[in-house]
Parts: C-alpha cells; structure tokens; sequence
C-alpha cells in the first residue's frame, strides 16, 4: 500500500473499536484505517503477543490508535464499554464465549449502541461441534483442505493464508455492513469463520485419497529453476498467446500452436520439455525477455538505427577489462550481450546502418535478418591491431554471412570495407537511399 497522505478515505468519520489480537482481527482492522477509518486498538496487559513478532505487529497495526485494558478487571471493561458506545464497529477474535464471559458480547455492546456492526472472527464459528477447539492458521487449513485440495500428502503452507483472508473476508463484510445501514437503523452481527472461509477457496468436494492416479499438471504452470540454480514462476494456463510466446523464448518451436486441450492431454510430456528448456537460462535474463515476450504479443518487427554521423563506432574502451574476475567477464559476454537478444530476435529484426560501423557496431546487426546500408556505410574490425581479441560485440554472427576467410581478412586487416563490397559479400543486404533509415 502506498503511504498513508494517497490513502482513500472512503470511511472517514467511521470510528472501530479492535479488541483483537494476532493477525487475522488487526489485519481486517488495518484495511479499514487504509480506507479512512478511525481504529483504537484495545491491547492486554503486557501488549499483543503479536508484539514478540516487531515487523508483522508494525504491518498490521499501523495508523492505530492504541490503548491497554485489562478487560478482567471491571473498570477497564467499563471503559472499553465506553469506547463502544461510540464506535460503529467493534472487532474481535477470540473463541466463542470469551467475550460474554466479561460482559463485551454482541448483545451487550448493542444493549448500549443498538446501531453496532459487530464482528467475531473464529476458528470455526459461533457454533458447532468445533467452535471451542483451540487452533491457529494451519489448523484451520487442514479442517478447510487447503493443505491438500487434491488429495496426497498436505504440505506446511508459505503464507498464513486463512488468517488473511478471513481478514480481508471481515473487512469486506464490514464495508457491506456499514453501507447496508440506515440512519438510526439497527447494525449488524458478524460472524466470520476462518475455516469457512479457507472452505470457499477449496470448494465442497471432498479430497481425494491420494490412491488415484496423479492428475497431469499444467505445462507452463508453476516453479521452474534455472541455470543459476535460481527459479522462475511461470504462470501460462488456457491462454493460447501466452503458451505461444513461452515457446518462441524458449526455442520449443515445435511445440508452439499446441491447444489447452492437447497441452492437458499431454501435461506431464510438456512439463518435462518446459523444465528442461527454463534449466538452460539464466534467471534473470529469461524473466527480462519473457517480459516483453508476455506483455506485448503485438510487437513484430524491430528497427534498429544509430543517431549522429555514425551507427556505431564500437565498445567503450574505459569499460574493457573492469569485470571483477574472468568468469564474471564471461558471463557477461555470452549471457548479457546484446547479440544474444538480436540473433534470437533475428527474424523480426530490421538494422539500419549509416556512417562507419565499428567493431561491435557490425558485429552486432550482422545477428539480424536483414541488414540495410546508407551509401556512406563504413565497416571495420579494429581489434587486432589494438591487442584485443575480437569477439565482445559477438563475432560469431559475421563468419555466418561472409564466411571464416573474408571475416580473418577483415578482422587482421584492419581495413575499412564500404558499403558496396559489403553488399558484394553478402554482409549487407541491400543500399538504402541517402539518410534513410538514420535516426534523428
């Protein structure tokens, strides 16, 4: 969420009183100061035990205002009456009949404010066979399913998910309670159950045993681990463009125009071909290029042009030889190099070149399928003679268009070649008209 001074503040004027404590109560009364409200946290003596845990207290308790109440002893149960009296919510969340037993139930509260909105969040509920069972977030995902919606062994989940989302669940019924409310008119009981409410995300069916046969993941779906040991979520379902550029970043060409319903068919066949191929990228390049690949299906052709008098006069010399360590220096080379990107692009992409071409200045644009010259194109390799070893700007591109012999005599000669023996050689494609193509 963004800092308070850009907040909504759609319940303004709306006081809530939190007797709550831990997460799921505070984290419902947290949405509500992000829409405006105004929430005294009521606090035991000693603080809330969600105190022990400095930075989740800090996330959902900010923008309260705080108070200490032994609701035991009877004076502070008087005052926390006071406060809610004057409240239009009051929320709580402890087990069923903690709060009649010191006198701060719904009845009572409203006996004293008949317009409350008063909201309880449980394990399980008012009532029923399971209300007085003690428990925490992953009890209540085990009774709901959520730990194993599919049957099989159940796994210890990374994010305390029923205590935020019978939060979310509360606030979201508070907001409908307040907006339901006539002037004067009565207010509303709440009864939110953490379990009922993990039991909507996994549906009514029963798990399966586990005894079945294991159903076909889908391919496209999931946590992949790449080169780097790292991994990436990918997250292709039904939709057709998505599977499609998957395919197109990650070379499985042969795969790509496959259907949802042939890609469920052969899910565990697929899986295996998507893991293998993510397993051969780096991490961080991979996400970059599926970004563009995943966001914008749209983009067909890439034109590449150079400004001022020349296209590309090479590498910047301060930079060579600054890499921390050789192997540092050759992953950048062969993982970050923009011939990487052309020659996989190389289809799509369309080079423009003008003025002298230079090092990595031909290098580069050779990767691409089509490479246009102005007249006054001039190309050189200029490596050798300086004592460098070519290759940075991706050397391999230009053997692939001239061949090894005319690529050594250009890279020992160090002479310029023009744009008309480029095109002879077969390194240019074709000569454009005077400033065509040159970017201003």
């Amino acid at each position: 969420m963004s800092d308070s001074a850009a907040a909504p503040s759609f319940l303004s004027g709306i006081s809530v009183l939190d007797l709550s404590i831990w997460r799921p109560g505070p984290y419902a009364a947290s949405l509500l100061v992000y829409l405006g409200a105004d929430v005294i946290k009521v606090e035991p003596p000693g603080g809330d035990p969600m105190r022990h845990y400095r930075e989740l207290f800090n996330a959902v308790n900010a923008g309260k205002r705080s108070i200490m109440l032994d609701l035991k002893e009877p004076s502070d149960r008087a005052r926390a009456l006071d406060l809610a009296e004057r409240a239009d919510v009051v929320l709580e969340g402890f087990r069923p009949g903690v709060m009649a037993r010191l006198g701060l139930d719904e009845p009572a509260v409203r006996a004293r404010n008949p317009g409350i909105i008063y909201c309880s969040i449980s394990g399980y509920g008012q009532e029923g066979p399971l209300s007085q069972l003690p428990g925490h977030d992953v009890n209540y995902q085990a009774w709901s399913g959520a730990l194993a919606p599919e049957g099989g062994t159940a796994a210890m989940p990374p994010l305390p998910v029923a205590d935020l989302a019978s939060g979310m669940t509360a606030a979201f019924g508070i907001c409908a309670a307040l907006a339901g409310r006539q002037p004067g008119g009565p207010g509303a009981y709440l009864d939110i159950s953490m379990t009922d409410v993990m039991a909507t995300w996994t549906g009514d069916a029963s798990p399966a045993d586990g005894s079945g046969p294991e159903p076909e993941p889908t391919p496209g779906y999931g946590l992949f681990t790449t080169a780097d040991g790292c991994q990436v979520a990918l997250g292709v379902v039904n939709e057709q463009h998505f599977w499609d550029a998957l395919c197109g970043e990650l070379g499985l060409d042969d795969y790509r125009g496959l259907p949802f319903a042939v890609r469920t068919r052969r899910g565990a066949e697929l899986a295996g071909v998507v893991t293998a191929a993510v397993a051969g990228r780096q991490r961080d390049e991979l996400v970059a290029a599926l970004q563009v690949a995943g966001t914008d299906p749209t983009i067909t052709a890439v034109r590449l042009g150079g400004r001022g008098p020349n296209f590309c006069s090479g590498g910047d010399l301060a930079e060579f030889g600054t890499s921390a360590d050789p192997a540092t220096a050759h992953a950048v080379r062969t993982q970050r190099s923009a011939g990487r990107w052309i020659n996989q692009l190389a289809p799509s992409v369309t080079v423009h070149l003008h003025g002298a071409c230079v090092g990595a200045g031909i290098e580069l644009p050779a990767f691409a399928h089509r490479v246009i010259a102005a007249p006054d194109t001039r190309i050189m390799l200029p490596e050798v003679a300086m004592g460098l070893v070519p290759g940075a700007g991706g050397t391999a591109s230009i053997p692939r268009r001239i061949g090894r012999q005319r690529c050594a005599w250009l890279a020992l000669s160090g002479e310029w070649l023009d744009a008309d023996r480029a095109v002879e050689w077969g390194l240019v494609d074709e000569i454009s008209s005077p400033g065509a193509g040159r970017s201003v």
